[in-house]
């Protein structure tokens, strides 16, 4: 199955927008740990209201400021679509933030896209770049490391959870073997 999406002019970066969800702009991010939404929780919750907020938090960097803890949720379906064809991601874990200085809402890493092949065509498509995923499974499981954090981590961080997640990853499922 193939999915291919209109890469956003203007910009030199894996930018693009699903049809079936045309007011979110997304970006494929290969130095991303983690899924990160970055238009606030309300938002988040108003698009995906079934949401669940874990217990986990994530250590957020790499957006031109000091680390910043966030929350974490689990979507349990999670759909990116180019209108024709999908993929669907269960148990989707990402971080939440409001930065509405970043011009995209959702920040998707490389790594869920494992055991996929993904092209970006600038050369062939000049006038209107693409982004095309190639994927032999439709549905993904995603899974995620977490780091277990000292009493004295804690307080430097000044939260109380045990648990930050390390990273966020998709695998490709396993078929059952009929027996």
């Amino acid at each position: 199955m193939k999915l291919t999406f209109d890469l956003k002019r203007g910009t030199l970066k894996a930018e693009f927008i699903c049809p079936d969800m045309e007011d979110l702009s997304y970006l494929i991010d290969t130095g991303a740990d983690t899924p990160v939404w970055c238009k606030g929780e309300a938002e988040f919750l108003d698009l995906f209201p079934d949401a669940k907020k874990l217990d986990s938090k994530f250590i957020l960097s790499g957006f031109g400021k000091e680390p910043e803890v966030v929350d974490v949720y689990r979507l349990s379906e999670f759909s990116l679509s180019d209108g024709k064809e999908d993929v669907l991601y269960r148990n989707l874990v990402l971080a939440v933030t409001n930065r509405p200085q970043i011009n995209v809402d959702l920040i998707l890493p490389s790594s869920l896209f494992d055991h996929m092949i993904v092209e970006i065509d600038r050369m062939m498509s000049v006038v209107y770049p693409r982004i095309t995923i190639t994927s032999q499974t439709k549905e993904y499981p995603v899974f995620f490391r977490q780091i277990q954090l000292t009493e004295a981590q804690k307080s430097i961080l000044g939260i109380e959870t045990d648990v930050i997640i390390r990273d966020v990853y998709a695998q490709e499922q396993q078929p059952e073997i009929d027996k």
